[in-house]
């Protein structure tokens, strides 16, 4: 037998890429942060004092709200901060603040965005110093605010692990705030290759004293709207071929000749094309095939003609009357350049 041999990096990408899962990593801040000051998981740190809290060190205002760990900062570093033009639309976000953030990219339906979070007043509530708590999310053109709390929000409890630095009494607290948004409802020209920005700030108001604190935990992606599938330059079609009930396979990356490509199948139709997890379809024992096939096999991991296409003539016995789904993916040095919309047949 012929050995299945599939470049690991390859792989790797296509999962990557094409997995449901965000790319968020470390969302409910359980894995041990990499370095001191870093949050592991989480690439941009700006708060001097961010840690992964343990609840060992004793719980605090309904956290953590899953595991073990939550994460915590405050908004030292942070001096003359405003807060968010539209708290709960778009606008331009907080300035001046100090933050934790993520860029991710959806897939498939997982695109509702979940998470807890609490702000802790070091400031005389109702003041004109009005320290904030902002969650924002961009897609590099526009913001939108998800939470905003600040010293003049309700206080229904107090920690017991922070006090106000100015009367050593426990910091008021907000209690728990569960954040949700269902992304491509607020983001709809949004699609598998927006990439979005999440970020967690505190921001210090007026002046650089008196930080107040925020924590956040269990930041995830649950069922919600499907993201579209970015379309890019490359597209598969199935039509008639002659006059035996054949299939002619068609697949174009103009912008790619001779690229390297994947044709990966599903019988899985449970979902409408596009909604599915896998590059907008459901994976199933099909599309594990497809995927670790050699290059070289006809049709599921070949490359491309000097005009960037691909023509492959499915015969009429082959499984008449099954429907399934099907999509392209396009590598190039070994990285994934193109993805075509999925496609529904029936042979």
């Amino acid at each position: 037998m012929r050995p299945i041999i599939v470049p690991a990096l390859a792989l790797a990408l296509l999962i990557l890429l094409l997995s449901g899962v965000p790319q968020i990593g470390n969302g409910g801040f359980e894995s041990p942060p990499p370095s001191p000051g870093a949050i592991s998981g989480w690439s941009q740190v700006s708060a001097v004092d961010a840690v992964q809290r343990d609840a060992s060190g004793g719980v605090d205002g309904g956290m953590p709200v899953q595991g073990q760990r939550w994460l915590t900062f405050s908004g030292q570093g942070s001096s003359a901060a405003t807060a968010p033009t539209n708290p709960g639309g778009f606008g331009n976000p907080p300035s001046n603040v100090v933050w934790v953030a993520e860029s991710f990219q959806l897939s498939g339906s997982n695109t509702t965005l979940e998470l807890d979070v609490v702000f802790l007043c070091n400031e005389q509530l109702l003041s004109a110093y009005r320290d904030f708590l902002s969650v924002d999310l961009g897609d590099g053109t526009s913001w939108l605010n998800l939470r905003y709390l600040d010293n003049h929000a309700s206080f229904p409890t107090t920690s017991v692990l922070y006090q106000q630095t100015l009367t050593g009494s426990p910091m008021p607290s907000t209690g728990i705030k569960h954040v949700s948004v269902d992304i491509p409802s607020k983001f709809p020209n949004a699609t598998s290759q927006t990439v979005f920005t999440l970020r967690l700030a505190i921001g210090n108001g007026i002046d650089g004293s008196l930080p107040s604190r925020g924590y956040f935990d269990d930041v995830k992606f649950t069922p919600g709207t499907p993201i579209p599938q970015a379309s890019g330059p490359a597209q598969v079609t199935i039509t008639p071929w002659g006059t035996n009930g054949d299939w002619l396979l068609d697949c174009q990356a103009g912008a790619w000749p001779y690229g390297e490509i994947y044709n990966i199948f599903s019988a899985n139709v449970s979902l409408p094309p596009g909604a599915g997890p896998f590059g907008g379809i459901v994976p199933d024992f099909a599309t594990y095939f497809s995927i670790w096939q050699p290059q070289g096999t006809h049709p599921f991991h070949v490359t491309l003609d000097g005009q960037g296409r691909y023509r492959f003539v499915i015969p009429s016995w082959v499984s008449p009357g099954v429907t399934g789904d099907l999509f392209m993916a396009v590598l190039w040095a070994g990285q994934v350049v193109a993805v075509s919309p999925p496609i529904r047949h029936t042979f």
